[in-house]
């Protein structure tokens, strides 16, 4: 069986904890599920769209498509890191417009994915404008972060801060302990000035495989009192 979510505007307002989410999918049941063309605004600790520990356990496919994801919450689009990944989980999450909050003290994050380690499996991440639009300090804050995931392709996503971050840090893209993963022909750009540490684009233990970086366009212009580098790959 087929499951979409379609062409909605949801607005969640609790401020205290996950369940400030615009969609949550906590336990997946049939064959695929779609998540399209929804405006979306999260609560302050939740996310615009939230995927819990074994929401992914039963689908083949899972696609998340033209959403626009407002700012306010702490997550964009958040997967919960998964204690048993399915195998052969496609997953699709293409031409979204997300706007990372800016919300003084937190952390923040475009699309966060946690531990997708199903081997048969892909995580293509395309055509996805990040765009900061909120003008404040935070503490930390990532465009896209990716943890322990298998098979990614991150291609022909924007990531642009256009000097709204006037304090904390600032990561672009943030790949830790993912094997095989593709960044190409992405756009990453930030300015500003006050910032603690400046980091456009970081790649942690890249581990086995053969991980692939080509055709991507950083730039940044900063004043920090901390560190300053486009790119960054340490295989600790």
């Amino acid at each position: 069986s087929n499951g979409s979510i379609l062409a909605n505007v949801l607005v969640a307002t609790n401020t205290a904890g996950a369940d400030g989410s615009g969609v949550r999918v906590a336990v997946g049941t049939g064959d695929s599920l779609l998540i399209a063309t929804n405006t979306i605004r999260g609560g302050r600790q939740g996310a615009g769209i939230w995927l819990d520990d074994g929401a992914l356990n039963s689908w083949a496919a899972l696609t998340i498509a033209t959403n626009a994801i407002l700012s306010g919450a702490k997550y964009g689009i958040y997967f919960a890191n998964q204690s048993a990944s399915p195998q052969y989980l496609q997953i699709d999450i293409a031409s979204n417009t997300i706007n990372p909050s800016v919300i003084s003290g937190n952390q923040s994050y475009g699309i966060y994915l946690g531990m997708l380690w199903g081997d048969g499996g892909t995580v293509m991440v395309r055509d996805n404008s990040i765009y900061y639009r909120d003008s404040g300090s935070v503490s930390l804050t990532y465009g896209f972060y990716n943890y322990l995931t298998k098979n990614v392709t991150f291609t022909h996503n924007r990531i642009n801060n256009p000097g709204m971050v006037t304090g904390g840090s600032f990561i672009g893209m943030y790949f830790d302990s993912s094997p095989n993963f593709v960044v190409e022909f992405n756009d990453v750009s930030s300015t500003g000035t006050g910032l603690n540490d400046v980091r456009p684009a970081i790649f942690v233990n890249p581990g086995s495989g053969a991980p692939r970086i080509t055709g991507n366009i950083i730039y940044s212009s900063f004043t920090s009192v901390g560190s300053i580098y486009d790119f960054a790959i340490d295989n600790k």
